[in-house]
């Protein structure tokens, strides 16, 4: 089974999304090898960086509400998270462009390792409050995953996948994604959203019964 997963870094239903589709998977047990493959898609692709205004209080600007009301929903996506093993720290995330971030997830996937790149940003934004724009924090990410923080600092000075993250979001945009995470099965299947545990579990088990029942009998 091929997954392509459309998301993005400061999207805290992605990083729901994610684990709810891992533990999914893990539960339901596909006979078949599962490989998923992170797509980018940039929530605000003109982003300012980081300057100095936390998440609450730029979100309550942008959308007219006071930051009590931003609390309230971060407390709802909270509890979705809990339910997976998921904690985040809203009160301290920094708001970020996310391009390079993206970049660094693509450099991840020459080795396979584009899952673990991409959990590592989710915690450096969500849990520990650090500004994935930067690129001395990068290159710490980086360098901690065992890229040599020269190589991850030559990356960001250079366009190295940049087009490999403006071909995913062009790409979504061909498939009529508007929204994140979206999921991608097979090349033939699509899931919106975060839908929850026993959700996925469905979806995934209806799918897999189909294939099944496609393939030629001998």
């Amino acid at each position: 089974m091929q997954v392509e997963i459309w998301s993005d870094v400061v999207c805290p239903y992605c990083y729901v999304g994610k684990h709810q589709f891992e533990q999914a998977l893990q539960e339901l047990g596909p006979a078949e090898e599962v490989s998923i493959t992170y797509r980018s898609f940039e929530l605000q692709p003109d982003a300012t960086p980081f300057d100095g205004e936390l998440l609450p209080a730029k979100l309550a600007k942008r959308f007219g509400r006071s930051e009590s009301e931003i609390a309230s929903m971060h407390e709802r996506v909270e509890k979705m998270g809990a339910e997976v093993g998921v904690t985040f720290d809203f009160a301290i995330a920094k708001p970020a462009n996310t391009h390079d971030a993206h970049r660094l997830i693509h450099l991840a996937a020459e080795d396979g390792r584009d899952q673990e790149m991409f959990e590592a940003l989710h915690e450096a934004y969500f849990m520990k409050g650090q500004d994935i724009g930067s690129h001395e924090v990068l290159v710490e990410i980086g360098s901690a995953l065992g890229y040599a923080p020269e190589e991850v600092q030559s990356l960001l000075s250079s366009d190295d996948y940049r087009k490999e993250v403006i071909d995913d979001e062009r790409e979504a945009e061909e498939l009529g994604i508007t929204g994140v995470p979206f999921f991608v099965i097979d090349r033939e299947y699509g899931v919106s959203g975060a839908q929850g545990v026993e959700t996925f579990r469905s979806i995934l088990g209806q799918i897999a019964a189909r294939e099944n029942s496609s393939q030629p009998t001998t």
